[in-house]
């Protein structure tokens, strides 16, 4: 496959080319990370410093590439999810009048909202299957660039990069430079093994990939990270289930779990993925049960509609009634939702990944040909992404990339159906007034 468009999808005004878009996913990359992890009191006090001065320099680079876009097309970011998150977003802008922390709340707004344009641009821009594998392959090797850093980390400095756990054996992996914590490290192995061995046949050097995909499952291993294992195996099951290939996946299933049932492999991987913890911790889902509590506890009146406010709400008004003062997240997405904007916030994210489950399930190639490999890749990666959002804050925060490959990658294929049927209006084109004119032109077909 050529990777050009194909024909009837030429290069409309929103479009980006190729290079420039994979330049702006490595600024957007390089902006999201964490150079230094800071007290909540601090960041609150402190809001900017130098650990945090390359965010807005990105962030500026991200809306100079973007105003071109913008300006020939305003519209094509409100349609289908990506006009979910955009309201989203301008939802969570507005909540800096009632937040603690205003500009702490308005400048995340800003950034969150910029990510979310760059997605529907981008997905306005990948014409075919190949293109958009290339495109993925391409934020696979800057993922494999922080993980490579956590094992050089883990070799320099391995005081540091390796976490000891109490009552646990061995201690689980970090990054240092950029700042990762096990978890999410343990969910870009995941990524990794997903890259790796369910690509494209067509991919140049494909031993490099699998060896990426091997890399990753080690960092999966160090790093044990529970969420990113378990979003694995039913990433793994998903594709298989959409593949038809159930029964291969039962006749593996069966020959395994006897192996891992009746030999010490399964007993250590069991103790390894315990980490120390006894069952009652277990049961209290490694803490976080008591910190949901105290999030729900902390809701009274208007508070369940409108929320604390978005970013600085959990972080200054919640989490420091935890008594822990370096948590930054909630440990849940919706939840964390909820939290920041009431009741409607939990249930528009929740919208949101209904929405991609739904177009993820009916994807078909440029050409309307079946279920692709490229499909595959995103259906597990949203099968991930769908798992650690019931354990982790992923959806709504500006550098969680795993989230942002999978939004672009639907949006791209739905897009393409949408130039097929000659549909992609958005929902604001049967309004009167000003809004109808942003429509008036043929639609680019940007409907994830």
């Amino acid at each position: 496959m050529s990777g050009d468009p194909p024909r009837g999808l030429s290069r409309g005004p929103t479009s980006l080319s190729f290079g420039l878009l994979r330049t702006a996913w490595a600024i957007a990359f390089l902006g999201g990370f964490t150079v230094a992890v800071r007290a909540n009191s601090a960041a609150e006090s402190h809001p900017l410093g130098l650990a945090v001065v390359h965010r807005p320099a990105a962030l500026a680079c991200l809306l100079g590439v973007l105003a071109l876009p913008l300006l020939r097309r305003p519209g094509a970011c409100w349609r289908g999810t990506f006009g979910l998150l955009c309201g989203y977003a301008v939802a969570r802008l507005m909540s800096a009048w009632w937040s603690p922390a205003p500009l702490w709340t308005a400048y995340l707004s800003l950034e969150y909202g910029t990510l979310v344009v760059l997605c529907a641009y981008s997905a306005s821009s990948l014409k075919s299957d190949a293109q958009l594998g290339r495109w993925i392959d391409f934020m696979c090797l800057l993922i494999t660039l922080v993980v490579v850093s956590a094992w050089l980390g883990a070799v320099v400095s391995p005081s540091e990069a390796w976490l000891p756990q109490r009552n646990a054996r061995w201690p689980l992996l970090s990054a240092i430079l950029p700042v990762v914590n096990p978890d999410r490290l343990g969910a870009y192995g995941s990524v990794l093994v997903i890259m790796g061995f369910l690509g494209r046949r067509d991919r140049k050097w494909p031993v490099v990939w699998y060896l990426i995909g091997l890399v990753g499952l080690l960092t999966l291993l160090a790093a044990r990270s529970r969420s990113g294992a378990m979003g694995l195996a039913v990433g793994i099951a998903a594709v298989a289930w959409r593949s038809r290939r159930v029964s291969l996946a039962l006749v593996i299933g069966t020959l395994v779990f006897p192996i891992l049932l009746l030999t010490p492999i399964g007993s250590h991987l069991v103790t390894l993925y315990m980490r120390g913890q006894n069952t009652d911790q277990l049961a209290a889902l490694s803490g976080r049960l008591p910190i949901w509590g105290t999030a729900f506890r902390s809701f009274s009146g208007l508070r369940w509609f409108y929320g604390f406010g978005a970013f600085a709400g959990p972080r200054f008004a919640v989490i420091p009634e935890t008594g822990l003062g370096t948590l930054s997240s909630l440990h849940n997405t919706y939840i964390e939702a909820t939290v920041e904007l009431g009741v409607g916030g939990g249930l528009w994210t929740l919208a949101v990944m209904v929405s991609l489950w739904s177009g993820i399930l009916k994807e078909t190639d440029e050409d309307g040909h079946g279920h692709t490999v490229v499909g595959n890749q995103v259906l597990a990666l949203l099968a991930l992404v769908t798992v650690r959002s019931l354990f982790n804050t992923n959806v709504i925060l500006y550098n969680d990339y795993i989230f942002w490959m999978t939004l672009t990658a639907v949006g791209a294929k739905r897009a393409w159906s949408a130039r097929r049927s000659g549909g992609g209006h958005a929902w604001y084109s049967k309004l009167p007034g000003g809004l109808e004119r942003l429509n008036a032109r043929r639609p680019s077909g940007v409907t994830s």
